[in-house]
Formats: C-alpha cells, structure tokens, sequence
C-alpha cells in the first residue's frame, strides 16, 4: 500500500497496544495507556425522516480506505458524492458546510476517493462519503475522526463485507473520540494537500455544490 493510503506507520501514532494507528491529523491529548479495538455496531435510527440501520465502523487508520472501497458494493451504480469541510471562519469544527454532487456513476465516485485518498482518510477536519440518489436511500461516510458510517434500510448486506474484513459487531463501541484530542489540517501542518483546493477541483470536476451547515458544538 502507498503513502498516497496512509500507510506510512512508522510515522504514525499509536495507542497503548502499538497495533491501532491514529490518523495524522487527530492528536490524543489523553489516552496514554488507552487501547482501541477495531468492531462495528449496528443501532436502529427511528428519530430521522427514513428509519434506517446505521453501522458504526472503526479501524486502524491504514484499513479505512480500503474497507470504505469494500463498503461502497453496497451503494446503486450512481451516487451522489459528500464532502464536510469547516465552516468559513471556523477555527474548529463547531460548524461544517455539506457539500454534495449530483448523481455520478460510483466508478468516478470511487476514482474521486482515491485521488485524494490521503485527505479523506488522515485531515481532521474533512469527511467524504456517498448517498444514493433517491431521498432515505443508501448512504456511506467517513467523519473527521475516521469513523465509517454506513446506513442501510435493511440488515444482512454489511455483515458479510465487514467480517471479510476481520471485523466483529459489539453491543457498545468505544472510540478513543471520548477523549480530549484535537483536529488538524493537513494543509496547515504541511503533510497534506490544501481542502479548499481540492474542493474547488471537485466543483469542476463532478459539480459539488453547497448544501447546508452543520452545527456540531
């Protein structure tokens, strides 16, 4: 696997274990002895609009490129693509501006992943993900922790993926989230490419257009 995956473990943190790997752009400001397993859990939304099951999903930092690329069979052969930055403004994370294409095939979805792979997966202060087309449908996501998140109206599709990925469902995940860290962007810290950029291409390339703004405080 290349650097442009991230996987250059030997400049990565680590937890107590020595076996789960941090993204670069999250730095634990606690949690010297904590260890992080790798699971999944599966809870069932009824709050929102179209009930779903949302999988909770969380690996060593090396592993979430390509078990995303594993994931993403379970979206439709056209898919729209999502991309949370920070709000402008925002020195943190407190508000996050959704971006989304139109439809585009998943293969150009896919292809878009990869050319900006090390962005997606390691700047703390960027998600990427994919929705199906029609409203409540299918949606995958990576988080500014590197969490994935994969809702599905219905069970039996995502077990089989994550366990030939070597994961297991538990009843409570913990994430090491829980605990005082901090955000980073790549671009600012010179170990990766400008988000702001890459947005602009995106907006060219696949017409990424602005949606909404989150509130996360």
């Amino acid at each position: 696997m290349s650097m442009n995956r991230g996987d250059r473990r030997n400049t990565l943190r680590r937890d107590a274990s020595g076996k789960f790997f941090y993204p670069i752009g999250i730095e634990m400001v606690e949690g010297e002895n904590y260890r992080q397993s790798e699971a999944y859990e599966v809870g069932y939304i009824t709050e929102d609009e179209f009930p779903h099951y949302q999988y909770t999903v969380v690996l060593s930092i090396e592993k979430v490129a390509s078990t995303f690329e594993h994931l993403s069979e379970i979206l439709p052969e056209w898919a729209s693509v999502i991309v949370e930055v920070p709000a402008p403004g925002e020195q943190g994370y407190s508000m996050a501006d959704v971006w989304m294409s139109p439809p585009i095939p998943k293969s150009k979805m896919l292809e878009t992943f990869k050319s900006h792979v090390h962005l997606f997966c390691h700047d703390g202060m960027v998600g990427f993900g994919a929705m199906a087309p029609e409203e409540g449908g299918e949606e995958l996501f990576i988080d500014d922790h590197k969490i994935i998140y994969c809702s599905v109206h219905e069970m039996g599709r995502v077990e089989p993926v994550l366990e030939r990925d070597g994961l297991h469902a538990v009843k409570k995940l913990r994430h090491f989230s829980d605990l005082s860290h901090v955000h980073y962007n790549l671009y600012r810290k010179g170990q990766g490419e400008d988000y702001l950029a890459v947005l602009e291409t995106l907006r060219k390339e696949i017409g990424l257009e602005w949606q909404d703004s989150k509130d996360y405080s």
